[in-house]
């Protein structure tokens, strides 16, 4: 049976052209590609629907999902489709497995410094279950080593962190002003930025 692209789906392919996507609907997968034109390179969204992840959990993620989101990226401004520059071979360039080593390594000091004021629920594609504040090593191993898709709650905040692998930058959805405020200094000092990115508030505007 193909899977049954909904509604919300169709809209984030709508706003995130030449990017794949997976999504995991009842223990159904597929991987969706969408062929126009690259206009907004600054953001992919990890869909993660386990059928043994507890329904309140799915409900939540989804919801996070929705909301209003920002990046932590490379570059402190989204690059226009038709602007000057060579952001193409730039963004080949930050690939290269040894710099994209060196990038989640700054990813994995933001978060675990972060780890230091907020508690983590961490999901991973082939776990069973959520692991709650994971060790340190653990998560740096799954960020940097296992270049892992990560899909991390942060209960108390109403906010979730996404990263997927490939990616040049990291996503935060639904961020309170407080998160906001915590997270600006720790991703300044890995040289990294803070940003919105246009659109951001209204992917699911029909």
């Amino acid at each position: 049976m193909p899977l049954q692209i909904q509604p919300r789906e169709k809209a984030l392919l709508r706003c995130h052209p030449e990017r794949s996507f997976r999504v995991i609907l009842n223990g159904v997968k597929d991987s969706l590609q969408v062929k126009t034109s690259p206009i907004d390179k600054s953001r992919s969204s990890m869909l993660e629907y386990r059928e043994n992840t507890p329904q309140k959990e799915n409900r939540m993620i989804e919801t996070l999902l929705s909301k209003p989101y920002r990046v932590i990226d490379i570059l402190p401004e989204q690059v226009p489709a038709d602007g000057p520059g060579q952001y193409f071979a730039v963004e080949k360039y930050w690939l290269e497995p040894a710099r994209l080593a060196g990038l989640y390594r700054r990813f994995t000091d933001i978060l675990l410094k972060l780890n230091c004021y907020v508690d983590f629920q961490v999901y991973l594609p082939e776990d069973d279950r959520p692991v709650f504040n994971p060790a340190p090593e653990q998560l740096a191993s799954r960020i940097i080593s296992e270049k892992k898709d990560l899909l991390i709650l942060l209960p108390e905040e109403n906010a979730l962190i996404t990263l997927n692998r490939g990616d040049l930058y990291m996503t935060v959805y639904n961020p309170p002003e407080s998160l906001l405020k915590r997270l600006e200094p720790l991703v300044s000092a890995e040289g990294l930025f803070l940003r919105k990115p246009a659109g951001s508030d209204d992917i699911w505007a029909e």
